[in-house]
């Protein structure tokens, strides 16, 4: 369905063999695994909120989520 195998159900490997399993990734499976690491991060940014308020415990680890997440989005728009 994915055209991958869910990260949760394969072992991490190195950086370089993480970054070749990627490319090797038909196009499809490509995007649909940036969409989920988007989602994904959106999960860790809450980390950084103060429970059942709207404020932030954590702002400059917002901050950098945010660029993750804004990074990973560009990759994603930019895709033909």
């Amino acid at each position: 369905m994915w055209g991958f195998e869910p990260v949760v159900n394969r072992p991490l490997q190195s950086v370089k063999q993480e970054g070749h399993w990627l490319a090797e990734l038909p196009h499809e499976g490509k995007l649909l695994f940036l969409a989920a690491l988007a989602h994904e991060i959106t999960v860790v940014a809450r980390n950084s909120y103060r429970p059942q308020t709207e404020e932030l415990d954590k702002p400059s680890q917002l901050r950098s989520i945010n660029e993750i997440q804004h990074r990973i989005l560009a990759c994603l728009v930019q895709s033909p």
